[in-house]
């Protein structure tokens, strides 16, 4: 089942941000707000925040989308 994800790609994102030389990886944190999502707040069967990273040239791959909505809807 293919999931109608609506987003940018993230190498765009990655080039206006031009990110510093040195810059190995991207770092990815989720949000973290408990009187908004109680279960954070409730459970440690998941740490919240979730961190997770990519390898720069990996985000840079034009395949990889920054995702900001989902079956029609935004994210937030």
């Amino acid at each position: 089942m293919a999931v109608p994800w609506t987003g940018v790609p993230l190498a765009a994102v990655l080039k206006a941000a031009d990110p510093l030389a040195q810059a190995t990886h991207v770092r990815f944190i989720s949000f973290y707000r408990p009187t908004e999502a109680p279960t954070q707040a409730a459970t440690r069967r998941y740490p919240c925040p979730y961190t997770e990273g990519l390898p720069l040239a990996a985000a840079r791959n034009e395949l990889p989308p920054l995702a900001v909505g989902v079956n029609g809807r935004p994210l937030i």
